[in-house]
């Protein structure tokens, strides 16, 4: 049980004080020929919700509307083993071969020729691979994990630029597909939050904070990126079970049209399902704040993203 010990807390954003540019490869995703992140996820031929090319339509406005910068293939494992000449040219022309990682049959339906059409048709740029060797339930505690970890790499953007979440597709992915359609999991929500920052630069931030009980961890995760001398985002993940109370503060910049997203739920338990596919949704956080010293109140168990002007 993750709980805090009293303590008061505070952010203060640095903006003359630049970690670097945010490349926008770092919202990468990834998908691999794994049991149904390919066949039964993004290409499934003959199923209703198909094209008469085999791609699944539901799975592909999805991807389009996360705005993907860059989506790799085919591993992973997977990689260490696949020639990209058996998914080229006519399908009736490739040969089967027994997949040499996950041991199941390989068709080569989908194959590098798909692939670079699929990053075509979803507007986003292919990374191949080449190999020199060889769950319905999405709860909340995984958005959180997902969340923290895109802070580490906002803070880390002089170093990083580019990271390849896996999968996008089934396998615990962003978005669950089979015959009922799609679901968007609650860390599909997380990367459509992130998006606006790969506009700007990453920019240092002071915390203190209560940290989670038996742990040096802090309870909150904090990062930011100036995207123009009156633009700011700020991505904070509030990972203890309790409300935190938090003074911000931006020297030098007067906060006039303040605005927010969170993503919250009732329930560490909570999880998007096809009979309740809203329980985690992003919705709007209202900030009636001013100045250049405020304060805010993040509930447990969130991930909000604020925008200060």
């Amino acid at each position: 049980m993750i709980i805090v010990v009293e303590q008061e807390s505070s952010i203060q954003i640095n903006l003359s004080e630049s970690i670097g540019k945010v490349n926008p490869f770092v919202l990468g995703q990834f998908i691999e020929h794994f049991p149904r992140q390919i066949y039964g996820g993004i290409y499934e031929e003959g199923s209703p919700h198909s094209d008469s090319d085999g791609y699944r339509l539901d799975v592909e406005k999805a991807l389009k509307d996360l705005d993907i910068p860059v989506l790799r293939w085919p591993g992973g494992n997977y990689a260490s083993g696949y020639h990209w000449k058996w998914g080229a040219g006519p399908k009736n022309e490739r040969i089967a071969r027994k997949n040499p990682v996950w041991d199941e049959f390989e068709s080569h339906h989908f194959g590098t020729t798909e692939f670079i059409e699929h990053c075509r048709r979803i507007g986003t740029e292919p990374m191949i691979c080449v190999g020199v060797g060889s769950s319905d339930e999405n709860p909340t505690p995984e958005e959180l994990y997902t969340a923290g970890f895109l802070n580490i790499i906002l803070r880390k953007a002089a170093n990083i630029s580019m990271a390849d979440y896996s999968s996008v597709v089934n396998t615990r992915g962003l978005i669950y597909a089979d015959n009922r359609g799609i679901l968007l999991r609650s860390t599909y929500f997380v990367f459509q939050m992130y998006k606006p920052c790969t506009e700007g630069f990453s920019i240092l931030t002071q915390i203190e904070c209560p940290k989670l009980e038996n742990s040096t961890a802090l309870a909150l995760d904090v990062a930011a990126v100036k995207v123009s001398d009156n633009k700011v985002y700020l991505f904070v993940v509030n990972r203890a079970l309790e409300d935190l109370n938090c003074q911000i503060t931006v020297p030098d910049f007067n906060v006039k049209y303040p605005s927010g997203n969170i993503l919250t739920a009732e329930s560490l338990k909570s999880y998007n399902s096809f009979e309740n596919p809203d329980t985690i949704n992003p919705r709007e956080f209202e900030v009636n704040v001013s100045g250049e010293k405020f304060k805010i109140s993040f509930p447990k168990c969130s991930l909000s993203v604020l925008l200060l002007e």
